[in-house]
């Protein structure tokens, strides 16, 4: 349904308002057909506020409006919109809204800038999606049930076969078809299209794509589906036939069955479905004329062309002939200019020290400089030093992986079956401060939603925001210790799609980065963690599609998304698929094997994979593993093949989980990133003996500040007493600094002179 220009729209990367034109002030240009002005300003909480600026000078850590406006100066209604830039990636894709000749539109992309950008926006509006457009045919039914080749499909079965010329979908070539036993055809080999008995409405995000629907329902295993290549190129016909198929609601004993095909025309790339006969028999009408069926083509969740759902549209001897659409597309771009500054802390100690008899004070100065363009705002506290908590070595051995075959492995790159719910999307918060913060994406009977939830707690998630996106965002983390943005990388159903992205956790706003994914061929993401003890953002991908299910890492830059790929992740006897990637605090990376359920370690180096143990768990679908940096526990949000959702923590040390509870709602959850920090500073803590005259302060730019620190050994005994000074801050890559520090009490009697161990002269 397209939205009325007064209509607020609120979508998981921006808002979008209908607004008069901006101002002259800023930024415009004029395309042919529409004109666009984009404007910045710092973000005051008004979904309204449109900035006049083309350039603005801010701080990292502020929240920027960039403001879109575009005018339909044509004189057709323009009914789809797409807006991307070469930063921030694509924006808007084809989205459902009309604008009136001479009418405005408005999109604010609210986000925080690390970087100084210059980014060129792109605007395009057109009349009609570049989809398929259906029409009343004439073609004649061609009957091959004697002449073609059987695929003697059993219920809910597939198989793959090749198209004898070339044809495009939807702009994309199609050399394979995926043909279903249901009424359906998926245009690739790419993934097992076995199952979907049950046909929903379009869009349907979980189909595998483009996607030819001339009768999905839930056909059973009589009759037969035959294909055959009929006539001479140019003007060749590829012709799949459904002949004679019962339907499964008849308890399979419908002694009639339905007859109908799809025709692939060589010389103009249309289809044709053509129906002969259209009712069952048994079933009394229920499922006659498509009254449970969908009829239509998707090339994604965001184009697709429905002709019917669930309604008794069609007859006997009836041609839906379908041809590509002709839209006319108008295009407009601008550019803005965003300067970014940052504060740089700058310490002129790294650790402290100090002397004092039991029973005194004595002080020590911390200077906390400023050497960026920015003012600094920071503040002081203090923590125990924490209790060594050993290596994080962890005891290998040695495991045999199965070999799986690419049918087993597609599941991997699938979201999990959505169960039927009446309450899927009340509202949820959560209770008291969180444990163990976390932020991930679950999957809804509404669709995917980006929440938070206390990993302690499962059941506690909260959504923050709606995602519209055929990316199933598996893997994500944070990076640097900066929680307002959580990094996501993942891929659409297909593949046709892999991303990396960043979302907003206090608004859900979805942005690509615009340089990612230039993945192997045929692999996909299943990993995205940020090492604290290297500084370097790691991916993980695998390939269901090959015999060995290859899986390599990869080095990304956060900045930009660019990677490089590093070693395959192998293990002695074969390779693993696995479900994600974690990082420990100390640095070492695990996983887990999606189909035995192995708990793996893996050298980041080599790739190695070693097997420490068995979770007993039967992994299904998306799935995501997370550290708690403070604590260094391992969370798994886990998906099982009997449908059950739990939080699962697992012990590095030997494999085994334990349950912590179900996760809301049964639902798959994935896109799991808890935000704790690592480190002597993660927890801070009252230290009796140390203070400081300063708990917070502001360092104006190129300025320096001098704190004084107290040391008070009014009730230390003698001895060497040690704590951290934790310097937080907002300098982006020093938010959270520790300062050792260490005091010496000594006994009242003993010579302070000489406590810096130097022998008198003459000694």
């Amino acid at each position: 349904m397209r939205q009325p220009l007064s209509l607020l729209l609120f979508v998981c990367f921006g808002i979008a308002i209908a607004c008069p034109a901006l101002a002259a002030d800023g930024k415009s240009s004029s395309g042919a057909g529409i004109a666009l002005t984009v404007g910045v300003a710092l973000y005051d909480g008004n979904a309204s506020q449109c900035g006049e600026a083309n350039a603005l000078s801010v701080s990292i850590g502020d929240q920027v409006d960039v403001c879109y406006t575009v005018t339909n100066s044509s004189g057709l209604t323009l009914n789809y919109q797409s807006l991307s830039d070469d930063v921030a990636g694509v924006l808007l894709h084809d989205t459902d809204v009309a604008i009136a000749p001479g009418a405005s539109y408005q999109f604010h992309r609210v986000f925080s800038p690390r970087v100084s950008q210059s980014p060129t926006a792109t605007w395009t509006a057109q009349d009609a999606l570049a989809g398929y457009g259906a029409s009343e045919g004439n073609a004649a039914f061609v009957d091959i049930s004697a002449t073609g080749s059987p695929l003697s499909l059993s219920d809910d079965d597939d198989t793959i076969v090749t198209m004898p010329f070339a044809y495009t979908l939807y702009g994309q070539a199609v050399p394979f078809l995926c043909i279903n036993n249901n009424g359906f055809i998926v245009a690739s080999n790419q993934f097992d299209c076995s199952g979907y008995s049950n046909n929903a409405e379009l869009p349907f995000a979980a189909f595998p794509s483009p996607a030819i629907m001339p009768f999905w329902d839930d056909l059973y295993d009589g009759g037969n589906v035959y294909y055959q290549s009929l006539g001479d190129a140019p003007n060749r016909q590829f012709v799949v036939e459904w002949f004679d198929k019962n339907h499964y609601d008849a308890n399979q004993d419908d002694p009639g069955g339905i007859t109908f095909e799809v025709v692939f025309n060589e010389a103009d790339t249309t289809l044709d479905f053509v129906y002969q006969t259209l009712e069952f028999g048994a079933l009394g009408g229920a499922a006659d004329d498509g009254l449970s069926a969908t009829v239509g083509m998707q090339e994604s969740p965001t184009l697709f062309n429905t002709y019917s759902y669930d309604t008794a549209s069609l007859h006997d001897g009836q041609v839906i002939h379908w041809a590509q659409t002709a839209p006319t597309i108008y295009s407009a771009t601008q550019q803005v200019t965003i300067e970014v500054g940052a504060p740089v802390l700058a310490l002129d100690a790294q650790s402290l020290s100090a002397t004092a008899a039991a029973g005194q004070q004595t002080t020590a100065t911390l200077g906390i400089g400023n050497s960026g363009n920015r003012d600094l705002h920071w503040s002081l506290d203090e923590a125990v030093t924490p209790q060594s908590s050993g290596s994080g070595a962890v005891t290998l051995a040695s495991s045999a992986t199965p070999a799986q075959t690419a049918a087993q492995r597609s599941n991997l790159m699938r979201a999990a079956p959505v169960p039927r719910r009446d309450d899927a999307d009340k509202p949820r918060t959560l209770a008291g401060a969180m444990t163990v913060p976390a932020f991930l994406i679950d999957e809804a009977e509404s669709g995917f939603r980006f929440g938070s939830l206390d990993a302690s707690q499962p059941s506690t998630f909260a959504p923050i925001a709606a995602l519209a996106s055929d990316v199933i965002y598996r893997s994500g983390t944070f990076v640097g210790g900066d929680f307002s943005r959580e990094y996501l990388a993942g891929n659409s159903n297909d593949l046709h799609t892999r991303a990396i992205a960043t979302i907003d956790t206090a608004t859900g706003m979805l942005a690509e980065l615009p340089d990612s994914a230039p993945l192997a061929a045929n692999e996909g993401w299943i990993g995205l963690k940020w090492d604290a003890s290297t500084s370097t953002l790691y991916g993980a991908a695998c390939d269901p599609i090959s015999p060995d299910g290859e899986c390599h890492l990869y080095y990304v830059d956060p900045l930009n998304g660019s990677i490089l790929q590093g070693p395959a992740i192998s293990g002695f006897q074969g390779q693993y698929f696995l479900i994600d990637i974690a990082i420990s605090p100390q640095g070492l990376m695990y996983s887990v094997d999606i189909f035995s359920g192995a708990f793996i370690a893996i050298d980041k180096l080599s790739g190695a994979a070693h097997v420490i143990g068995n979770t007993g768990v039967a992994p299904n679908f998306a799935q995501s593993l997370d550290f708690d940096a403070s604590s260094g526990t391992l969370y798994w949000p886990s998906y099982d093949v009997a449908g059950a959702a739990r939080m699962l923590t697992i012990d590095i040390n030997t494999g085994s989980v334990h349950t912590l509870g179900a996760l809301l709602d049964n639902d798959d959850q994935f896109g799991f990133a808890i935000a704790t920090l690592a480190g002597a500073c993660a927890q801070p803590d009252n230290v009796p003996w140390l203070s400081e005259t300063a708990v917070a302060g502001t360092t104006l730019a190129g300025n320096s500040d001098a704190d004084t620190i107290v040391f008070d050994a009014s009730s230390l005994s003698p001895g060497t007493y040690s704590a951290n000074l934790c310097v937080s801050s907002d300098d982006p890559d020093h938010r959270l600094t520790a300062v050792p520090v260490s005091f010496t009490v000594l006994a009242p009697d003993d010579d302070l002179i000489f406590a810096d161990g130097f022998d008198p002269v003459g000694g």
